[in-house]
């Protein structure tokens, strides 16, 4: 009778929410009111994509340093331009042109009569340009940032004593700058679980001479090349509904580390040299890497969770050191072409070999390493050209190379990649459907972005690959196509709706009986399909509101399907607080029919949540500013699951059928 009731319960929610988003979808289309929308749908277009909870996302933490630095577009050149996701190559030639030819800008606005830059473009860009070029200041400005989460249940590791009875997680990070020439970095993180309060400490000083050219950093830095073969940071976005861009990598070169991937950091020292047309870049670097160890001479695999709550894995701590030394040469003739060749050399103090060599026998093995690329980058007014060529010392190779053309109102891409079964870059991340490290993969990518009737916009993406070798879990070559369609449609300056169809195919290699009922490995083709309505409307310019449905389809031996309803509320109260809130319900028949939301968080925190099951959601999220100089932030979130009594698995299983986490963030400036 509970459980019927339970039952009723949840089919009544269901329906009244559903009556309550066709009220409001109903209401909004009959008002206007003259408002537009800022950048948030475009940036979370770019940051959305199929991944659980994610504390850090490059290009999150990336624009909201711009945010407080704003790029001073009457000194940045074309690379710095392009850094922001919405700015092309034609608007960022245009934009200099214009300056050129007509003198500085008097102000940020004046960016309405460069030729090509539309309203809805300078609504997106607004708050990361200047005019007056605040990040070039003389003087000393510091910025703290200290973070507290925790989920609120307790775990079984924690009840039971293998978790370190410290659920809370920290965060705390330091930065300084000195006239702008030298900076200063100090991170210290330590998970759920663990002992330390430091258990990952990073840091790093940086001096930057903007008139001589010339850059030098010691302590825990990354690089960023050409497309990612070689050298890229660890948290590079994938496929979006942004087509154009987030397949197109914007190198940025020396970078301090700063992100809570533990073994994604070099540490030593690099040193950048500019002399006219030529960059020169010299690094080093030798860092202490987790790896689970087989004995005391030999090492299995990389240990890359970043947890060290346990025995076991406080083992895998620094056991393995990498000795990584290299260059870069660049020659740069003019603003819109660049060719660079990059070549580095590691040697670890312990062989690395595999013991499941069936599963794993091209992936490296033994106590060097080194890798030889070459890369180019070249734009003409509408069109652009890119790729990179990277060889290591297995012999394996990767292949990556795109075009880009825009003719307004159409932004086209083609890129292909191909990826040997046995090329060994283990700290590159080009682009691909699996990311990281890129090997055993080859695929053609088509996305284009076609603006129509001044208030539709139809973005679109195919890729088609194949695993050409046998993968982790399959052991056949197996191959797949994934296709996005989403349309958006201003019906005024208010009310903007957007409908999206996602379709991601791919081959599976499934144990089945043949005619004589003996074991064999047989095909099977598993498709997911996604399809969302969603309608985003603002009343007045400090209230906006977002209902969304979405169903998803799962399919390979059996068929499964997913659907989940939200309503959000945004409300900005001057620039002192605003208050982000969502209630969501959703109900799946299992895992693969799971569906995602991409939810707002504490500044620089990424949520991508995945929901499955049958249950809800919700969240309030408080970001208050005092004096400008103070921000705090709070978010405090709920998920309960119906018919079910625990959540979770082995030590991280939680008898309880509800989750509850508290995130809790101070910075300040001076």
């Amino acid at each position: 009778m509970k459980k019927y009731l339970k039952t009723c319960v949840s089919t009544y929610q269901l329906i009244s929410m559903n009556m309550i988003i066709s009220f409001l979808i109903i209401l909004m289309l009959v008002i206007s009111v003259d408002y537009v929308f800022a950048q948030e749908n475009e940036l979370e277009k770019l940051l959305e994509e199929e991944a659980e909870y994610s504390d850090q996302s490059d290009l999150l933490e990336r624009l909201f340093e711009f945010r407080e630095n704003p790029i001073d577009i009457n000194e940045a050149d074309l690379k710095e331009i392009m850094l922001l996701p919405w700015l092309s190559v034609e608007l960022a030639n245009a934009i200099i042109s214009y300056r050129d030819q007509n003198g500085k800008f008097n102000e940020v606005e004046d960016l309405l009569n460069v030729p090509g830059f539309s309203k809805d473009m300078f609504e997106d860009v607004r708050e990361y340009l200047t005019v007056i070029n605040t990040s070039r200041f003389k003087g000393i400005e510091i910025k703290h940032r200290s973070r507290i989460s925790r989920r609120l249940n307790k775990s079984i590791g924690f009840m039971n004593g293998t978790y370190f009875d410290s659920p809370n997680k920290y965060y705390n990070r330091l930065n300084i700058k000195y006239n702008n020439k030298i900076n200063v970095g100090l991170v210290f993180e330590k998970d759920s679980g663990e002992r330390r309060l430091n258990d990952l400490s990073l840091y790093y000083l940086k001096y930057s001479d903007p008139i001589e050219k010339y850059s030098f950093i010691i302590g825990n830095y990354r690089l960023e090349f050409g497309q990612g073969l070689t050298f890229w940071n660890p948290y590079g976005y994938r496929k979006s509904a942004n087509p154009v861009y987030s397949a197109i990598k914007r190198e940025r070169g020396l970078l301090g580390y700063q992100m809570v991937d533990e073994n994604a950091s070099l540490f030593g020292a690099a040193s950048q040299i500019c002399l006219k047309i030529y960059q020169l870049l010299i690094f080093f670097s030798r860092s202490q890497l987790d790896a689970t160890r087989y004995s005391d001479d030999l090492v299995t695999s990389f240990y890359e969770s970043g947890y060290h709550r346990t025995p076991l894995e406080i083992a895998k701590k620094d056991v393995l050191q990498e000795n990584l030394i290299g260059g870069r040469f660049v020659v740069i003739p003019s603003a819109t072409f660049k060719i660079g060749t990059t070549y580095y050399r590691s040697i670890y103090d312990l062989p690395i070999q595999n013991q499941d060599i069936i599963r794993n026998h091209f992936d490296f093995s033994g106590k060097s390493n080194y890798i030889y690329s070459a890369d180019f980058d070249l734009m003409w007014r509408q069109f652009r050209a890119f790729g990179e060529l990277a060889q290591s010392k297995s012999k394996g190779m990767g292949v990556i190379a795109g075009t880009n053309i825009r003719l307004n109102p159409l932004n086209f891409l083609v890129l292909y990649r191909k990826y040997s079964k046995s090329f060994h870059s283990l700290h590159g991340s080009g682009f691909g459907e699996r990311g990281g490290n890129p090997a055993n993969e080859r695929g053609f990518y088509y996305g284009f972005k076609y603006n129509f009737l001044k208030n539709a916009t139809l973005a679109v993406y195919y890729d088609i690959y194949k695993y050409p070798w046998r993968t982790y879990y399959e052991n056949l070559p197996t191959d797949g196509n994934d296709f996005l369609c989403q349309l958006e449609y201003k019906i005024n300056s208010a009310t903007l709706i957007t409908v999206r169809y996602k379709n991601k195919q791919r081959q599976l290699a499934e144990n089945t009986a043949d005619y004589y009922d003996r074991d064999t490995k047989r095909y099977f083709d598993q498709l997911k399909q996604n399809v969302r309505l969603q309608l985003d409307y603002k009343p007045i310019s400090n209230l906006k509101l977002r209902g969304r449905l979405e169903k998803s389809t799962y399919s390979l031996k059996r068929k499964s399907s997913g659907m989940l309803i939200y309503q959000d509320i945004r409300y900005k109260y001057s620039d002192i607080m605003t208050v982000y809130s969502r209630l969501t319900f959703f109900d799946t028949e299992d895992y693969e029919s799971r569906v995602y939301q991409f939810e707002n968080d504490v500044p620089y925190v990424l949520t991508n949540q995945m929901l499955y099951g049958k249950g809800s959601r919700w969240y309030i999220c408080m970001v208050f500013s005092l004096f400008g100089k103070i921000r705090c932030s709070i978010k405090y979130s709920v998920t309960d699951y119906e018919f079910v009594d625990s959540i979770g698995s082995a030590q991280d299983k939680i008898l309880d059928n509800s989750l509850r986490n508290l995130n809790v963030q101070l910075e300040t400036r001076f």
